[in-house]
């Protein structure tokens, strides 16, 4: 666990903090990542409030990620710039992965969340959501989708059997990060 911080010196008057993160959160095409960033501490400043607030979310092309409705009440509040689209969804328990949130599938491009006198209420919360880890974490290991990775009692992950198995191993990648196929035989529908 990681926190960052930083002192800043406010000034009677117009004030402009500015800063950027960037996280390094590449481990596999099978990883989830979660990080939060802190914007109540806003409420603690003299004013209350953030009097021009600008959030830019930049992620590598073909990224879907979710962001927890903790400081805004609905998509319309945020702009794609570039490809992309978003999804609402709603929450069914009390836990990070299951709140009310927005599903980004982004082609390309940036989110910009902006907002005039802005009291936020909740903390940016932003993590993926990978279907293929999230059906083993929910279930007892005994689901996984069709030539996973996970199934290496089904196969030699080094030593494929048969030409189709070589072909799964070297699309997998691809089919992970959404691709979609010319050939139906890759396709898999969720």
């Amino acid at each position: 666990m990681y926190v960052y911080h930083f002192k800043a010196n406010f000034k009677k008057g117009k004030n402009i903090v500015k800063h950027t993160y960037k996280f390094d959160v590449s481990s596999s095409i099978d990883y989830n990542y979660h990080f939060n960033y802190v914007l109540t501490a806003a409420n603690r400043w003299a004013n209350k409030q953030i009097d021009d607030f600008t959030l830019i979310v930049e992620m590598e092309d073909s990224e879907e990620f979710n962001i927890n409705k903790t400081f805004f009440k609905s998509k319309d509040e945020w702009q794609i710039e570039g490809k992309g689209k978003v999804i609402e969804i709603e929450g069914k328990a009390n836990t990070a992965m299951e709140k009310d949130a927005l599903r980004f599938q982004m082609q390309e491009g940036r989110l910009v969340f902006k907002k005039k006198n802005f009291h936020p209420d909740g903390e940016l919360e932003i993590y993926s959501f990978n279907k293929h880890i999230q059906s083993m974490l929910n279930k007892d290991y005994r689901f996984y989708l069709p030539f996973s990775v996970y199934m290496s009692d089904s196969f030699e992950l080094e030593k494929p059997a048969n030409p189709f198995q070589r072909e799964i191993m070297s699309t997998l990648p691809f089919a992970r990060k959404g691709y979609v196929f010319k050939d139906n035989k890759f396709n898999y529908k969720t």
